[in-house]
């Protein structure tokens, strides 16, 4: 009995670890990412830089968090299938995932934001444009808790679940 709980509590210890470490890689890369990105705004980070800094990381953390529960569940039906190294790879390939689809989403963000407003939206952003700063924010936060759900049911079809007889 004793045997059971502790390789039970095993499983949920390296899984709360690997969650840990991979999550702090994945939010400084993103936050490294962002910020080489803006920093092509202007030299000075002025208040609308900031402003849409904070928002893109709150939004790759809503996607992180969408995506965390496929994480663990890959991760503790590999780990009692035996698999440990499964476990782990799923872990690694849905951190990276994740990553690339934010990054991607970033990016894109920009280019159609741009096409569809007249305003060039990073010499607007260089220019301390708040305002505009704060709807590109508040764009990559609800799109990303629209699309997370998605991405989610999307990133556990990858499962290789046994199939149920009924």
């Amino acid at each position: 009995m004793k045997i059971i709980i502790k390789l039970e509590a095993m499983k949920e210890i390296l899984n709360i670890l690997l969650l840990l470490v991979l999550g702090i890689f994945y939010m400084v890369i993103i936050a490294k990412i962002i910020g080489n990105y803006l920093s092509t705004f202007g030299s000075v980070k002025n208040n609308a830089i900031t402003v849409l800094y904070i928002a893109a990381l709150a939004a790759s953390g809503i996607i992180l968090i969408d995506i965390s529960k496929v994480i663990t569940d890959a991760f503790i039906f590999f780990y009692e299938q035996k698999s440990v190294f499964k476990a782990i790879a799923f872990t690694l390939g849905y951190f990276l995932g994740a990553g690339v689809f934010y990054i991607g989403f970033f990016f894109l963000s920009f280019i159609i934001t741009s096409r569809l407003t007249k305003e060039n939206e990073k010499e607007a952003i260089k220019n301390n444009n708040v305002e505009l700063a704060l709807v590109h924010g508040a764009l990559l936060i609800v799109i990303s808790l629209l699309v997370g759900p998605a991405l989610t049911s999307w990133a556990a079809s990858f499962i290789p679940y046994p199939d149920l007889p009924f």
